[in-house]
């Protein structure tokens, strides 16, 4: 999916399958949509960091963190099906954070996180 940086994005995990959802980096236009023409290429050895926790705020409890690769102008999130088997939550709260060598950490997007609970007992 297409998004300008500072977005606010909602997610949905199911629970007990893997997890992974790429995000392409663009700047924003004056209206707040996605330029297209536009991307955002990090430079090589940004980081990023993504947590999702049960309230929004800092402090509250962590839910999982997210494995967070980064590659051109795509950011992608990824969980283990035994990660999302293990949350224990209905709902909770994400941001990532992305930090380019030699700046400060930046808010990149956040959100609500929908859990869905698994009905399969065991994955084949």
């Amino acid at each position: 999916m297409s998004i300008p940086w500072g977005s606010k994005w909602d997610i949905e995990i199911f629970q007990g399958g893997g997890f992974e959802l790429p995000f392409e980096l663009y700047e924003s236009l004056p209206d707040g949509s996605p330029d297209l023409d536009s991307p955002i290429n990090f430079a090589d050895g940004t980081t990023g960091k993504a947590q999702c926790r049960d309230k929004e705020r800092l402090g509250s409890n962590l839910v999982v963190e997210f494995e967070v690769v980064i590659s051109d102008n795509i950011l992608t999130l990824k969980l283990t099906g035994a990660q999302t088997e293990a949350i224990t939550v209905s709902s909770g709260y994400y941001d990532v954070f992305v930090t380019e060598p030699g700046t400060e950490p930046q808010m990149f997007v956040e959100g609500k996180v929908t859990v869905n609970k698994a009905v399969t007992s065991e994955a084949p």
